[in-house]
């Protein structure tokens, strides 16, 4: 396909995942839920309506572990958080008026996504934590535009100052050099 140039390919969409065929048939197992002696629980075959099944899911394993563990409901439990500013879904009055509020939001780091300094903080002060590239992808969507991050990546990393970054975890460093003294 000589009209499909590089730049226009994005590879960040594509997954894999564990398919499962039952021995001595061709059905493929899918949705298995099953606990291991170790009291490990596996949850595989599982495709894309799993978010769907989800909150199924989620009472199956809920009802494995509480047959070993006796569970308390936490009442200080709170589902709902506060959404994430996505700086690129806000309008122009919304823009300035963070901007002015905090001049981090003015400093674009993703070009391709418009994804602030202020935001790239932001998700490396998580209280989850990010050890990966990856992660501040995930949370941000920096590095996920056209360019795949060869814009960006030098700048986020020089906000995450001495951290060990890899792209997707361990056997994938980025580099091994100090950014920060």
């Amino acid at each position: 396909m000589p009209e499909l140039k590089q730049k226009d390919i994005i590879h960040e969409y594509s997954g894999l995942r564990a398919k499962l065929i039952e021995p001595g048939s061709l059905n493929e197992g899918d949705f298995v839920v099953e606990e291991n002696p170790e009291r490990f629980i596996h949850l595989l075959g599982i495709e894309s309506p799993g978010l769907t099944a989800a909150p199924v899911l989620a009472s199956k394993v809920r009802e494995m572990i509480g047959s070993h563990v006796k569970l308390q409901k936490n009442l200080k439990y709170n589902p709902k958080r506060k959404r994430r500013i996505r700086f690129s879904e806000l309008s122009k009055d919304e823009k300035a008026r963070l901007i002015k509020k905090n001049p981090d939001y003015g400093v674009i780091v993703c070009r391709c996504e418009e994804v602030t300094r202020k935001e790239i903080i932001d998700a490396l002060n998580n209280p989850l934590g990010i050890r990966t590239l990856k992660g501040i992808r995930i949370r941000t969507r920096a590095g996920m535009g056209r360019c795949q991050g060869s814009f960006c990546m030098p700048k986020i990393m020089e906000l995450a100052g001495n951290l060990d970054f890899t792209l997707k975890g361990v056997g994938s460093k980025i580099c091994s050099c100090k950014l920060r003294e």
